[in-house]
């Protein structure tokens, strides 16, 4: 994904981060959590001034995008099911979210 240029305002970084925690806490399926977080992204959402971060999300999108729900159509290896993608949304709300910053 080439990366536009542009700043999320502190309330869109937010929002992603709830989305992914909504994820990883079981709140959402995977399902909806891809239609939702790739939705965000490619609005704009994504845009942040801070490389990591930036390259944090959108490695992210790359995992939400290899995400296969209907088991026999995984034929890739890197084709992930919804355990697998919860797995790697739980890296990045870590990495986003540190320990002691629960409150965000």
């Amino acid at each position: 994904m080439t990366r536009r240029k542009g700043k999320a305002t502190m309330p869109d970084l937010q929002f992603l981060i709830v989305l992914i925690r909504d994820f990883v806490e079981h709140r959402i399926s995977a399902d909806e959590f891809e239609s939702r977080y790739l939705t965000a992204f490619k609005a704009g959402t994504g845009d942040v001034a801070d490389d990591d971060i930036f390259e944090t999300l959108d490695g992210l999108f790359a995992d939400v995008d290899a995400y296969v729900a209907d088991p026999t159509l995984r034929t890739d290896p890197e084709d992930l099911d919804e355990e697998q993608l919860r797995a790697c949304a739980a890296r990045v709300l870590e990495k986003l979210v540190p320990p002691g910053n629960a409150g965000l």
